[in-house]
């Protein structure tokens, strides 16, 4: 951490968790140079570091797919670019099909994904049992093996990101808490902490499921309901190695993963278990410059991607959600809505 706290700084973040973090090492790719990363805590001592950490690129929507091939390219060298290890396995992915309409869905998305060059193939129920033994084959009309597929250490992908963001010139500043955001005619100018105020033009939002708190120092209210997100590890399985594909079926079915070296895939038996993508991150941007709003949604389009791919299980009726990124723009307030885990 630096040890001059900043008076100053063109975009002040607040939250170092992989949202954050991702934005911050996107922005200084960019060429921003003044860039504040604020974290009440240590990095990823929210959210993020009890993520799963499973990868699967195949969205329902075309850009979301880009976006999350975007992220297993960047995963593949950010070891080699800042030195941290990020735990990627790149093992491959299953995404199952047990009804006409989910294999109609799933033929769709392998169509627009191979169009701009993700390896992927059509494979049979046999083939898909034999890559994921203890998959119940019963009702799987087929599958979609996409070998980039795979699982990080959503830890070890935030301290890279970190790395990487400070390596461009970014300042991380933890232990400091974030008491209000002070606003002139409606724009952002300065972010007050404990530690003293820094005056900015742009603030980031990347406080994940403590993103309310945040903004309502505006006067803004996000449609955020944080949910309980479980995974379980499981011993050992015989038949079942470290290596296996992670694999997703669809609503009515688990989804699994191969855990860490010491233990095996976690497996969720329940029909009502489903697994949604829950990290988030909100984004509060002053506009006074149309190049700034433009500027920082490509940011955090690039953070999302990096981001978006840390998968949590939770055991609810509810549909899985998308990693998205959605942008709403006011005379004032420029909000994104994106994902991180």
């Amino acid at each position: 951490m630096a040890s001059e706290f900043p008076t100053q700084a063109r975009v002040v973040i607040i939250g170092g968790g992989v949202g954050g973090c991702s934005i911050a090492y996107h922005l200084t790719k960019m060429g921003w140079k003044d860039v504040v990363v604020l974290e009440r805590g240590e990095l990823t001592c929210g959210s993020t570091w009890h993520s799963a950490g499973l990868v699967g690129q195949l969205r329902s929507d075309f850009n979301l797919t880009r976006m999350m091939k975007y992220s297993t390219d960047l995963y593949r060298t950010l070891k080699d670019e800042t030195g941290i290890d990020t735990g990627w396995r790149e093992v491959g992915g299953l995404r199952l099909a047990s009804s006409a309409e989910r294999m109609g869905e799933l033929k769709r998305q392998v169509g627009y994904a191979r169009s701009f060059g993700m390896p992927l193939e059509m494979i049979s129920t046999e083939d898909a049992h034999r890559m994921w033994p203890l998959m119940n084959p019963q009702g799987v009309l087929g599958a979609v093996f996409t070998p980039t597929d795979g699982s990080i250490d959503p830890t070890g992908l935030t301290n890279a990101l970190a790395a990487g963001a400070k390596n461009g010139g970014a300042r991380f500043f933890t232990d400091t808490v974030v008491s209000g955001i002070g606003l002139t005619k409606g724009r952002v100018d300065q972010v007050v902490t404990d530690r003293g105020s820094i005056r900015t033009e742009i603030v980031v939002n990347a406080a994940g499921q403590w993103g309310n708190e945040v903004a309502r120092m505006v006067g803004v209210t996000l449609p955020i309901i944080p949910f309980a997100h479980l995974y379980l590890i499981t011993k050992p399985i015989e038949g079942l190695d470290h290596d296996v594909p992670t694999m997703r079926d669809g609503p009515t079915r688990a989804r699994a993963a191969a855990g860490p070296p010491s233990c095996s895939p976690t497996w969720t038996p329940s029909a009502s278990t489903r697994a949604a993508s829950a990290a988030s991150s909100l984004t509060i941007a002053s506009a006074p410059r149309a190049r700034h709003s433009a500027t920082m949604a490509r940011a955090c389009d690039s953070a999302s991607a990096a981001s978006a791919s840390l998968w949590r299980y939770w055991i609810a009726a509810a549909p899985p959600s998308s990693a998205a990124a959605h942008f709403a723009t006011s005379a004032s307030v420029s909000t994104a809505s994106g994902v991180t885990a």
